[in-house]
């Protein structure tokens, strides 16, 4: 009875919402493999000289989204989240790891939300003993024009995610911009605006803005997502061997 149970709709909708996370995760840390300048600025007004890599020692992985050194020596913590859950606790503990890290450095935090829904929870912790807030940005309210006047492809990308008038027109751009790629990275450039596209519920007019473009792409070309479908694929196959 257990074992159907956990075969269920239900059971079969959260993995798949957490497929799509994961998704959405890895593209997003993609994107952002170079300081996003622009965005930085929007962000917290300074610009990042150096993106670091920090992953914290526990029983349990602590690794920060992402985690800039900014050109007046401070630290800027942000997080990109597609969903709500959790946050409070998370950001008060990677707040003191990066503090132990960096003592000596000031330390700024933001979470970047990129969700569909409305971000409910607030931003703080108030309890007698302990007060700690930081700063939730919805990427909607940022103007996608400012990240499509940036030089760098991967913010012209991000741009889907923000505020659009015209969307049908923001897409031709970002994928003309796309078309001047070489071959391979178009492909990887394509899979990552496809995969984003989902979060705002324009896959569809990618694909055709893509078509009528004679742009291709495929998910099993990009490094990064493959393993991903292959998973996916594997994880499908079991799952009809076990129904058989």
């Amino acid at each position: 009875m257990g074992a159907s149970a956990d075969l269920g709709p239900t059971k079969i909708m959260e993995d798949q919402k957490k497929k799509n996370r994961s998704q959405y995760d890895t593209t997003l840390k993609d994107l952002f493999e170079k300081p996003p300048q622009r965005l930085l600025q929007i962000l917290i007004g300074r610009e990042a000289v150096e993106l670091l890599t920090v992953e914290f020692a526990s029983t349990q992985k602590r690794l920060p989204d992402l985690l800039f050194l900014l050109k007046d020596d401070s630290i800027f913590h942000l997080e990109l989240q597609s969903s709500s859950e959790g946050m409070d606790w998370r950001m008060l503990m990677y707040y003191s790891l990066i503090r132990q890290r960096y003592p000596s450095r000031v330390l700024v935090q933001k979470v970047l939300y990129v969700g569909l829904k409305e971000w409910h929870p607030g931003s703080a912790i108030e309890e007698p003993n302990l007060s700690f807030r930081y700063e939730v940005v919805d990427i909607r309210n940022i103007d996608c024009r400012e990240l499509m006047a940036s030089p760098s492809l991967e913010e012209n990308i991000l741009a889907i995610l923000c505020r659009i008038d015209n969307q049908k027109e923001v897409i031709q751009e970002i994928l003309y911009r796309i078309s001047e790629l070489p071959m391979k990275a178009r492909a990887d450039a394509l899979t990552k605006l496809v995969i984003l596209s989902r979060l705002r519920r324009l896959e569809a007019v990618v694909k055709t803005e893509a078509e009528e473009m004679s742009l291709t792409f495929n998910l099993m070309e990009n490094d990064v997502f493959r393993p991903i479908i292959m998973k996916a694929i594997m994880e499908a196959q079991m799952d009809g061997h076990r129904d058989g």
